[in-house]
């Protein structure tokens, strides 16, 4: 059976700059459409971005004729202000857009960065699924800090990031560890402390930690961050791995 990839709309994403003018989210939606993925994951990087947002009608077609659409929580309030998910009015207000959003595009998971996730209960877990992901080594998160989070959160899924989990040298780790829990991996590589770097790019020797996730049957979602304006290198990422998937 063919592997579900998506594609994260992040990967077109400066924290600087947001999605660059000429294309916004609609012209990196319709991008991501031309290449052999499985659907797409919404990000915005901040709040406001999030709730000025309408999809066009385009988009909203593009996006329900894929089967694995995912949403990516902002990480931002304002500017660089951490955004933190709380009994807070902005809270509720980016919650209730990323639900609707989540109803339109049929989308499958809202995923998270735990550190900003100050109260649990202000999520819709009856009608919506949610996951956190693991974190970057500077954060100094543990198993043990993720398994209390799954502890009282029984609903909540986990993203097994490749990059971040490889930098902490813990990929085989949190796999043995959650493998039950993975809701979907997001894959990207890492260099020293170059994160978010695409597959297709490394060497076959560097390629063998990640092949642990090649036994698994979850779905992959591409997470790198190639720099470019174009499709060529992002096409280029997605025919990679569907090929090194098989």
């Amino acid at each position: 059976m063919k592997r579900i990839l998506s594609i994260s709309t992040g990967c077109f994403y400066s924290i600087n700059k947001g999605y660059n003018r000429v294309m916004e989210m609609d012209g990196v939606i319709k991008l991501c459409s031309k290449m052999d993925v499985d659907g797409v994951e919404i990000l915005f990087g901040n709040v406001a971005e999030l709730i000025k947002y309408k999809f066009k009608k385009e988009t909203l077609d593009i996006l329900r004729s894929m089967k694995f659409n995912t949403i990516h929580a902002p990480f931002y309030h304002q500017k660089k202000e951490d955004m933190i998910f709380s009994n807070k009015p902005i809270a509720r207000k980016a919650l209730a857009k990323i639900y609707h959003a989540y109803d339109m595009i049929n989308a499958k998971n809202i995923n998270f960065h735990p550190q900003q996730v100050k109260n649990f209960k202000i999520f819709d877990t009856i009608n919506y699924q949610h996951s956190i992901e693991n974190m970057e080594k500077h954060h100094n998160f543990d198993i043990n800090y993720y398994n209390k989070i799954f502890k009282n959160n029984h609903s909540f899924k986990f993203v097994l990031d490749t990059t971040h989990s490889s930098e902490a040298g813990e990929l085989n780790k949190l796999f043995k560890v959650f493998n039950k829990k993975i809701i979907y991996c997001h894959l990207s590589a890492n260099y020293f402390n170059h994160l978010h770097l695409p597959l297709h790019v490394l060497n076959k020797e560097y390629l063998k930690q990640f092949n642990i996730i090649k036994k698994s049957r979850f779905p992959i979602v591409l997470e790198n961050q190639t720099g470019t304006k174009t499709i060529g290198e992002y096409k280029k990422e997605v025919d990679f791995v569907r090929k090194w998937l098989n």
